[in-house]
């Protein structure tokens, strides 16, 4: 029999599955607010990788471009391989990385045209500029290096 006492029972038990239930919903809302970063990051990754591929098969010369890439990476791992190398490659990281940043200036602006030119991509034009500033920051140092050495004999 449902009395007085038997149904107000009821009606806490429902407020009380409720206010479950509003909880459970509004921290899956909370957890969709935390997802927000991933997904806007998923999709900037997605449109990058779609600029990859379309810079790099929209040019003629893709199996220039291909060798290229694969005789650079070539001389790069086996360069890696020397003791103490990765350091002049990160620092050609960074230098290939402030070349693409500064593209506007116009010493960049002209490698750039005669990278379109010779039909050489910018992802080929990147692993070159990676291999050459690895070269000059190895040079350079060693140069230094043997400055140094020169003129504390002398003293």
């Amino acid at each position: 029999m449902l009395t007085q006492k038997n149904l107000g029972k009821t009606r806490d038990f429902a407020s009380q599955n409720q206010k479950k239930l509003s909880k459970v919903l509004a921290s899956a809302f909370n957890y969709s607010k935390m997802a927000e970063p991933f997904l806007i990051v998923g999709i900037v990754l997605i449109l990058f990788a779609a600029f990859f591929v379309f810079a790099f098969f929209s040019s003629a010369s893709l199996i220039f471009n291909l060798i290229i890439i694969v005789l650079l990476l070539w001389r790069i791992m086996r360069n890696l391989s020397d003791k103490d190398n990765h350091k002049y490659y990160m620092v050609s990281l960074l230098l290939t990385a402030l070349f693409f940043i500064y593209s506007g200036s116009s010493f960049a602006k002209s490698i750039l045209e005669l990278g379109e030119r010779l039909l050489i991509s910018n992802i080929t034009l990147s692993v070159i500029l990676v291999y050459l500033f690895a070269h000059i920051t190895y040079t350079a140092n060693k140069s230094y290096l043997y400055i140094m050495k020169k003129y504390k004999k002398r003293a």
